[in-house]
């Protein structure tokens, strides 16, 4: 029992496009978030704000498997913008972040992605972020929930035992 647990892999996001940190047109008209599992429609969430607290969401985020698709309301404003997402796996475990973009003052500046990108050209994300680490906690805590039980029995065990047993030395010999 006191093996180790087997790893427990969960939904992360694995890309976007645009990819965090990127330079995109104001003509720019999805988001869309890959992650390495499927996430549940109902459940899922992409709030997209720029400069002034402009929201930049037009329609219902679109989820197939793990890809996650928020239209924008193009053009979007010149600027610093923030994809926050809330999306739950399909086994239960909340997965949130956010990216930050800034959109180039005109549709003709140089971009560094396209809004038509397949999965294969998704921009990677850096793990170990908040998300990454809530993840690797479970087990830490199941871990130590375990041994506090099999302590717990032990001590149970050995007090039973000593009660058990008539007293060694007492009463006439």
């Amino acid at each position: 029992m006191l093996t180790a647990l087997p790893a427990q892999a969960h939904t992360r996001l694995e890309g976007s496009s645009p990819a965090a940190g990127a330079v995109v047109p104001t003509g720019t008209d999805t988001v869309v978030l890959e992650f390495s599992g499927a996430v549940r429609a109902e459940l899922s969430t992409v709030v997209v704000n720029g400069p002034g607290g402009a929201s930049g969401t037009r329609g219902p985020v679109v989820v197939q498997d793990g890809r996650v698709t928020q239209p924008l309301a193009a053009p979007l404003a010149a600027g610093a913008w923030t994809v926050a997402y809330r999306v739950v796996a399909a086994d239960g475990h909340p997965i949130t972040g956010s990216l930050d973009l800034q959109v180039a003052g005109s549709a003709g500046a140089p971009t560094s992605t396209d809004a038509t990108l397949g999965p294969a050209q998704l921009q990677p994300v850096a793990v170990g972020g908040p998300v990454e680490r809530e993840a690797t906690r479970v087990p830490v805590v199941l871990a130590g929930l375990g041994v506090g039980a099999l302590a717990l029995a032990a001590v149970l065990g050995l007090r039973r035992r000593s009660r058990a047993a008539p007293g060694v030395g007492s009463g006439p010999a």
